[in-house]
């Protein structure tokens, strides 16, 4: 995956272009990036490669719209592989504040011979986050390399520098006739929803905490299976005496794909905090372990579990905090799973 410099733009602007047909027909053309997670149903191994899907939305008046989708970008095998679809009917809705476009029931021959199944494309922006979160002022996790460089960490999508530059999300489901199952992800993902945690006190009793205020940031480098993890409203306890850290970051996870799904995995992880001077370990507490599973097939929601040593005085308890949180980084709506 390359390597983005703080000092630019994400990428370049979204290339849009359109014609006139001469029968008042309007065509426009776009593409967007992801990740495929391609499923061997044989073998149940499972790969993530990069994917782009272009669409071709073909407008002939307000009432009258439909989409073809295409890619070149569909690697198992060893090889790139390619389709593009008959164009249909879509729904444009709102869905937790953002726009989706939901292309249902596309047809269509992958390398003209096997067919495509049960096929069903999104695109999707970014949902509301709790409260005045802006995932684009949100701290994101950077390295200086061997020159002197000061890098955002592989698959950073979204960071403060990246203006109005914000780039869609896709999200796929199909198979490739019976013999593969396709679906996608983002390497930059905002996940909102439910923590619950259980804590000990000083005084050594035990306590239970739940919020929705704690955001999740997962960002993954897919060539290296390696991710980063941020904390953002991170708070365990309800003890007054807790402050909210504004983030926490766990680095060096391992990712391991698994059939119609992955996994992320740390163990004895010192986690971060940012500051003036750089990053700052928070020494006297140990992520002793913590787990992140897919639990939907569309790969949109995760369950995160993490045990926390920490030091109370001079003692360690061994699980100072124990953590689950479940939720997604974008709603998928009634319109695709039908």
């Amino acid at each position: 995956m390359k390597k983005t410099a703080i000092t630019l733009m994400a990428g370049c602007a979204l290339l849009l272009t359109s014609c006139g047909t001469g029968d008042n027909e309007v065509k426009q053309n776009i593409t967007y990036t992801t990740v495929n997670l391609i499923t061997d149903n044989a073998t149940g191994e499972a790969v993530a490669t990069p994917g782009a899907y272009t669409f071709q939305l073909v407008t002939r008046d307000l009432y009258d719209r439909t989409m073809a989708v295409g890619t070149s970008k569909l690697t198992y095998n060893n090889r790139d592989h390619s389709f593009t679809t008959d164009p249909v009917e879509f729904k444009e809705i709102i869905n937790d504040n953002a726009i989706q476009q939901c292309i249902t029931g596309l047809e269509g021959l992958v390398d003209n011979t096997t067919p495509l199944k049960d096929c069903r494309i999104m695109i999707t922006g970014y949902p509301k986050m709790p409260g005045d979160f802006n995932i684009t002022k949100a701290f994101t996790p950077s390295y200086t390399n061997d020159k002197g460089q000061q890098l955002y960490i592989p698959g950073v999508i979204l960071h403060p520098n990246i203006g109005t530059n914000i780039y869609p999300m896709v999200v796929v489901s199909y198979g490739v006739g019976d013999a593969y199952t396709v679906r996608s992800f983002t390497t930059d993902a905002f996940y909102k929803g439910n923590t619950a945690t259980s804590y000990r006190t000083q005084g050594g009793e035990a306590g239970s905490y739940t919020t929705d205020n704690i955001i999740y940031r997962v960002i993954m480098d897919v060539e290296n299976k390696k991710a980063g993890l941020v904390m953002y409203n991170a708070k365990f306890t309800s003890l007054p005496q807790e402050p909210a850290k504004t983030a926490l970051y766990l680095a060096g996870l391992d990712v391991k794909f698994v059939s119609g799904g992955y996994e992320i995995s740390g163990t004895d992880i010192v986690p971060q905090l940012p500051g003036s001077e750089g990053m700052l370990p928070m020494d006297d507490y140990t992520f002793n372990s913590i787990t992140l599973r897919t639990t939907d097939t569309w790969l949109n929601s995760v369950s995160i579990d993490y045990k926390v040593s920490g030091k109370m005085g001079e003692t360690v308890i061994p699980e100072l905090y124990t953590g689950r949180f479940t939720g997604s980084y974008v709603s998928i709506p009634d319109t695709m799973k039908q």
